[in-house]
């Protein structure tokens, strides 16, 4: 199948370049719509493609990720952002990723985002990227943290996405907080019942240091989706409201097998117990969590979206067995460490400690 990569662009001079070689040679077509650059950005594009428009930029970002879609020919799309370049094999993965959704009707793929900061892995999550054209003219909706229609059916895949726009070595310019701010209210305005919006502007309240603001826009009735339930855990915990904080996260843990487990409301869990001087109870409740025995992580593993989660919970178990003088659990843990770069470093240092 034929593929039309689309993308959006201001002033990415810096970043650019990387993106569109790593397209270069799988895309059928290239397309992206700049939205007012004034550095060096055009002249890269047109080394690139020839389909290269102009948008005036309006404060959404689904207009603009929209406009670039209706150049689209072919009847996948690909969406990369200019700070991203594609993972391995991607034109094998891309092929094999679109018949497996024609197979099983999908007419969406989201792949593995990797985030990275200063040559290091700093979290992981899950995006649809690759989309079949024709089931909207506006396939995209919300003004910030753009998101495919809910008309698409989407499912993970092996696909893989790097990237470096947190990477601090690079001096990103960042739009002002004020207007990001009303952007992500914009977005909660637009459909109060938007669950990604919603979302997005409660995590912002939180990282903004208000947790009351945050409390308030969630729903009363008690029928809340878990990843609510887990904000709102957050919440309470920065309130510090631990009990009211720990009686959330309850219905959140698992108590059977599970080859996918998300270890965020163990992570949380565990600390306020930690927080409340329950050590015993966090070590009780983290040796449970890895007697799942999570995948190894490797880029093709599911577990990939969990991947700082899991390290972290490594961590704080580990110096919970060494308290307790586990150290059979202790070496197993530590050896899980050593083998991830990004948490070696910090291994290295409890075995220091323990020495």
């Amino acid at each position: 199948p034929k593929i039309s990569f689309c993308l959006i662009s201001r002033d990415n001079e810096k970043t650019i370049r990387n993106t569109l070689e790593s397209i270069k040679n799988i895309a059928d077509e290239i397309i992206v719509v700049d939205t007012g650059s004034k550095d060096k950005t055009c002249e890269i594009i047109k080394e690139y493609t020839d389909k290269l428009y102009h948008f005036q930029w309006i404060d959404d970002f689904s207009a603009a990720r929209n406009e670039s879609v209706k150049y689209a020919k072919n009847d996948w799309i690909f969406i990369i952002d200019t700070d991203e370049v594609l993972g391995k094999d991607p034109k094998k993965l891309i092929s094999e990723a679109i018949s497996w959704a024609d197979a099983n009707g999908y007419t969406a793929i989201a792949c593995q985002i990797i985030n990275h900061v200063q040559d290091k892995v700093e979290s992981m999550n899950f995006m649809e990227r690759l989309f079949r054209k024709g089931l909207s003219k506006t396939p995209f909706i919300g003004v910030i943290h753009e998101r495919l229609a809910p008309e698409y059916q989407g499912a993970k895949y092996n696909l893989t996405i790097d990237h470096f726009g947190y990477d601090q070595k690079l001096n990103l310019n960042h739009k002002d907080e004020a207007i990001r701010q009303n952007m992500i209210e914009k977005d909660y305005q637009r459909d109060t019942k938007d669950l990604n919006a919603l979302r997005n502007l409660f995590r912002f309240y939180l990282d903004q240091g208000s947790p009351e603001k945050a409390l308030a826009l969630l729903p009363l009735d008690g029928a809340e989706h878990k990843e609510l339930l887990l904000i709102k855990a957050e919440a309470y915990a920065d309130l510090h409201k631990d009990q009211e904080a720990l009686a959330t996260l309850v219905p959140l843990l698992q108590t059977k097998n599970s080859k996918w487990l998300d270890l965020r409301p163990y992570l949380l869990y565990g600390q306020l117990l930690c927080r409340a001087g329950r050590n015993k109870e966090a070590y009780t409740l983290y040796k449970a969590v890895f007697n799942f025995r999570v995948d190894d992580l490797t880029r093709q593993s599911a577990n990939l979206f969990n991947f700082q989660m899991y390290f972290l919970s490594l961590m704080q178990a580990s110096y919970l067995a060494a308290d307790n003088k586990e150290y059979v659990f202790l070496a197993d843990w530590i050896e899980r460490l050593l083998k991830n770069g990004y948490y070696a470093e910090q291994a290295i240092s409890l075995l220091r400690s323990l020495a």
